[in-house]
């Protein structure tokens, strides 16, 4: 039985599929969206939101007006129509999760068209506060949900990254709101024992940019992350995260005490970070006291009694900084 459930899972993927990042991927959906929202005989039942849906990819005389009938995927009339879906709590979550594989991918007119017209979108709500509360909220929902794949994982680490960037996070202040805590603790939590480079120097990203929020309950765990991860075993990552923690250092200048400011930067600027990590941890050591944080020091390793099996590896669950210090070998 075609009921509302199947009807609303139906849409949604389309919608979905309209913000990835392949051409005929969206060209494909465009098409069968369209066959969906014309069709009379008989008419699809149950579709939510379905007015909407006709007043933003449908013209008046029912062809497809996001783009030609050539090309119903096109990005640069697809993606500012499909941000509209947005402000709908049955789509959100669909559009977040097509369009930001496409914002954090690697072809640069897709990206700055996705890009351009998601922030358009952002900055330009009736309800901006509102938006973003919803927005972050979906975010969190599919990082959690996808937790390990680098495919979702990595352009959501720089979605997140340009949207706290950009001002559009700005009305979710800590610690009022717990939001850019929570993002703090996912992108902890994807590190640790990560080999994927390009995820972790994503995650750093996402980290830096998350140090725009004054309060130390978010930007303490940032920095002593941040820190740590200096000294971490592939030298591509380390100076990734230096060249981040200078920048946010010069962007957020009170993120260390004034007259320790110049100290600062000129660890993170004079030192080769590719180089070998003995000669690096006592520079890195010694950032601690000048950004203001404590050094958490790996938890003790459990010596197994006499006779005793050794304890399986516990399955992946939320970790604190504590437990990542000890994956990397801090």
């Amino acid at each position: 039985v075609f009921d509302a459930r199947i009807a609303g899972d139906v849409a949604s993927v389309l919608v979905q599929q309209l913000g990835e990042k392949i051409d005929r991927v969206r060209e494909c959906a465009g098409g069968i969206l369209h066959a969906v929202l014309t069709q009379d005989a008989p008419r699809v039942p149950s579709l939510p939101e379905r007015e909407l849906l006709e007043a933003t990819f449908l013209s008046p005389d029912g062809s497809w007006a996001a783009g030609g009938a050539s090309d119903l995927g096109a990005a640069e009339g697809t993606f500012p129509r499909l941000v509209k879906l947005l402000d709908t709590e049955a789509y959100m979550t669909a559009v977040l999760a097509g369009l930001t594989v496409t914002v954090g991918g690697i072809t640069e007119s897709l990206v700055k068209q996705s890009w351009t017209a998601l922030l358009g979108h952002m900055q330009g709500a009736g309800d901006a506060k509102g938006l973003a509360g919803r927005v972050s909220e979906s975010m969190l929902g599919l990082l959690q949900k996808h937790q390990g794949d680098s495919r979702m994982v990595l352009p959501l680490f720089k979605t997140l990254t340009l949207l706290v960037s950009n001002g559009c996070f700005n009305s979710l202040q800590p610690p009022g709101n717990p939001k850019p805590l929570e993002f703090v603790g996912v992108v902890q939590s994807e590190m640790r024992g990560c080999k994927d480079v390009p995820k972790m120097q994503a995650g750093a990203s996402a980290l830096c940019a998350l140090l725009q929020y004054q309060d130390p309950s978010v930007r303490t765990p940032c920095l002593q992350t941040l820190i740590a991860l200096l000294c971490h075993r592939y030298p591509k990552l380390r100076r990734h995260v230096a060249e981040q923690l200078y920048m946010a250092t010069l962007t957020f200048g009170d993120i260390c005490a004034p007259e320790r400011l110049e100290e600062a930067m000129s660890a993170l600027s004079e030192n080769d970070w590719a180089a070998e990590v003995a000669g690096l941890k006592p520079i890195r050591d010694g950032l601690y006291s000048v950004f203001g944080v404590e050094r958490v020091e790996p938890p003790p390793k459990e010596k197994p009694a006499e006779g005793a099996e050794p304890k399986k590896a516990p399955q992946k669950k939320d970790e604190t900084y504590a437990d990542l210090v000890k994956e990397m070998h801090y």
